[in-house]
């Protein structure tokens, strides 16, 4: 729960908010209680993500001209590369984003009602996807999406999708699919989307992308986020407008360094506590879709424990526990493993 900027959570829901721990469950007896303590004997910690991190994300598939904002008629798209100002500074109560009505740059939205469809499931106008965003562990230690279900890079050293279409599966829009350019951004010397036999693959485009995460803010650390995106594309962090990139636009890059300064900006945030970040992106121009967004220090893993040898308590695998007295030449004592050593009876 992040209505109030700070979030909060229950314990056993695997994210690390106000608790010692949290394992993912409401457990006794493998380190983390289920009050979310750290139990005695035990060494707690939130290990490294892997090679791969799943952020949850909510695809919404509309059909084209319903409402007009998608595949809007004149197609005019952004006078400037960008429409700026098309959402409010803060989210709503609900947590999405508000528009400000204005109409100008080329913004081609119908209404402050219809824009509030495009991130809210409302029936016979849109239909939800809820699904993951995977992404790929990079050289940075930063994470992003990529074109292939297992990384796969678009070429060699190119991250991002350049042909994101999340819904294309979806039959709320059947009839609808489209050819799909690949972007110049990506790779100016293939024009559109094509199989083996050079037909065009065709797309479903029109639909809009909900992606949230949390994370620990440190205030002695600086977090980067990097993205492309066509069209709309709002980051918000904390519940405060951290990217304004709205509008009908080619893929176009940008990014947002969240350091002690920005985040004192950004509803000042306070070191130590978890904050979210909101990602909404929309689709709805029949031309091209491109995706990317890259993740630096804003991941975290669901809490760890292994047991602590050397404690004086014996709990999980551990054999025995002597604490400071451990020894790996003593018989008939503890291993500093905390296993038994040689003693007389072990048949050896």
């Amino acid at each position: 729960d992040c209505s109030s900027g700070m979030c909060k959570s229950t314990c056993g829901d695997g994210f690390v908010i106000n608790e010692d721990c949290d394992d993912g469950n409401v457990a006794n007896g493998d380190g983390c209680s289920k009050d979310c303590k750290v139990e005695s004997g035990w060494t707690c910690k939130q290990p490294d993500l892997g090679n791969k991190m799943l952020v949850p994300a909510i695809f919404r598939d509309f059909k084209m001209h319903h409402p007009t904002d998608f595949e809007p008629d004149d197609n005019v798209g952004c006078s400037s590369g960008k429409c700026v100002g098309m959402v409010k500074s803060t989210l709503d109560g609900d947590g999405k984003p508000v528009f400000t009505g204005i109409t100008d740059q080329g913004v081609d939205v119908t209404s402050v009602d219809t824009f509030k469809e495009w991130y809210r499931t409302t029936a016979n106008v849109n239909h939800a996807n809820a699904s993951k965003l995977a992404l790929w562990k990079i050289a940075s230690g930063a994470y992003v999406n990529r074109y292939g279900a297992n990384g796969e890079q678009w070429k060699t050293g190119v991250d991002g999708n350049p042909l994101f279409f999340p819904v294309d599966d979806d039959p709320f829009s059947a009839g609808e699919l489209a050819a799909a350019q690949v972007p110049a951004f990506y790779d100016p010397s293939i024009p559109y989307d094509v199989d083996a036999s050079g037909s065009q693959r065709m797309h479903n485009f029109s639909f809009t992308s909900e992606v949230r995460y949390w994370f620990k803010y440190d205030s002695t650390k600086t977090y980067q986020l990097d993205f492309v995106g066509d069209d709309d594309f709002w980051v918000f962090i904390n519940r405060n407008l951290a990217v304004d990139l709205g509008g009908l636009h080619s893929a176009t890059p940008g990014s947002v360094t969240l350091d002690a300064a920005t985040a004192a900006k950004l509803g000042n945030m306070q070191s130590g506590n978890v904050y979210e970040v909101a990602v909404f992106h929309a689709e709805r121009h029949t031309t091209a879709s491109t995706f990317k967004l890259t993740l630096n220090r804003f991941n975290a893993a669901a809490t760890a424990c292994t047991p602590t040898c050397g404690d004086g308590v014996v709990v999980a695998d551990e054999e025995c526990d002597n604490g400071k007295d451990n020894s790996d030449t003593a018989y008939g004592g503890c291993t500093t493993a905390c296993q038994w050593g040689p003693f007389c009876g072990d048949g050896m």
